[in-house]
């Protein structure tokens, strides 16, 4: 995606996947399992092995920001943590040079000794998956906790000494009113998060909620009330002091999420686990994603690769481009041609003159933005450059 000078000065992300959750949300479509302890020392087993073996492989690859998703990395107990953090070690040299590591955690199955084993092994950063302080919208969405933990999850942190927490909500659930989601958004700022990100829910084929949408037993939430609620939080949250960096992104006191923001710039990273992607020198490959196949080839020591893709020179400028629209700063066109070699109007001609004459992109000061607007629409208008 970038040429050899962009490729020597930009960060690197390492991403280790954590594929158990205590249950399963019923909007999810991640790669995930109900959690069993046996099972996940043996992942664990296969995640140590692999991150050895990438250690061993890329000695040039340096590491600058963690990220430990899922899944829930929380719901592993603290001995299982332990061994997480050992993984994430080896695969960053002891991490010494780390700037930012961040942890996915759900309140219900977070607590002092889980956090304590997190900052131990460097841990700087705590995403906790809040999603709404609603019990009945909770409910709805399958989550494991309710309102009150939320707030005991933050305390914990603080006292375990995460100087920057972020929350997940979504909105846009069935039946919702923008009073009740804001009700939740007034309720995460009293909690004084350094991040919050806000996600529009997605119906995703063969979940729970997918499959009653698709039978008529249930329906989306309005357009306008969308609409209401999203450029609503907007509003209060830059009052608040949050800078809107990104589409679902709020940052305050420079807290911004570094190793997202190295996926935006087109940045490389190294995925280990099952389901986890790489993209390393213009290539993009991904683990297979079954758990107990993934085992598998580890304990054989068979290849866990299972898809792979290196991106020509336009398709590259093209991705660029869609990732770089994400951030609310946009793309420096001058820069955008430096890099990839093309010329945005050039490449992307009636499909770009479209969006800005509607409203939807905008040139500020050499640099191709979404405007709130488009951000309304964004995969809409991202689906016309790729």
């Amino acid at each position: 995606m970038r040429g050899p000078a962009a490729r020597a000065q930009s960060m690197s992300g390492l991403y280790a996947h954590i594929p158990f959750c205590s249950r399963r949300c019923r909007y999810c479509a991640f790669a995930s399992s109900v959690y069993e302890p046996a099972l996940a020392d043996r992942y664990l087993d296969a995640l140590e092995s692999e991150a050895r073996f990438q250690l061993a492989h890329r000695h040039e690859f340096r590491v600058d920001t963690v990220y430990v998703g899922g899944g829930t990395p929380s719901v592993l107990s603290p001995l299982q943590l332990i061994r997480l953090g050992e993984a994430v070690a080896d695969a960053t040299a002891g991490g010494d040079c780390v700037a930012e590591m961040t942890a996915e955690a759900n309140p219900g199955s977070l607590d002092g000794r889980r956090l304590a084993v997190l900052r131990e092994f460097g841990f700087n950063r705590l995403s906790l998956g809040a999603q709404s302080f609603d019990a009945d919208e909770l409910n709805l969405l399958g989550r494991a906790h309710l309102p009150g933990d939320i707030d005991g999850a933050v305390r914990a942190a603080r006292h375990a000494g995460f100087d920057s927490v972020g929350l997940d909500l979504i909105f846009g659930l069935p039946g919702q009113r923008p009073a009740a989601f804001f009700a939740s958004l007034s309720r995460a700022l009293d909690l004084a998060p350094e991040h919050l990100s806000l996600y529009g829910l997605t119906w995703e084929q063969g979940t729970p909620l997918g499959e009653e949408l698709a039978a008529g037993l249930t329906s989306p939430c309005s357009q306008e009330s969308e609409r209401e609620m999203y450029v609503g939080a907007v509003a209060r949250l830059a009052e608040a002091g949050y800078e809107h960096y990104e589409i679902a992104s709020f940052a305050r006191g420079g807290k911004q999420c570094r190793h997202n923001l190295n996926y935006w710039r087109g940045g490389e990273y190294l995925g280990i686990g099952a389901a986890a992607f790489s993209f390393i020198e213009g290539r993009r490959y991904g683990n297979v994603a079954d758990i107990l196949e993934y085992c598998d080839r580890v304990e054989a020591a068979d290849p866990v690769e299972d898809r792979s893709e290196r991106l020509g020179p336009e398709r590259a400028a093209r991705e660029a481009l869609m990732l770089g629209l994400r951030m609310t700063a946009g793309v420096d066109l001058s820069g955008f041609r430096q890099r990839t070699g093309f010329d945005a109007p050039g490449l992307f001609g009636k499909s770009l003159e479209t969006h800005l004459d509607a409203g939807r992109l905008q040139i500020e000061k050499g640099r191709l933005q979404l405007t709130l607007e488009g951000i309304l629409v964004a995969n809409s208008v991202m689906a016309d450059f790729i």
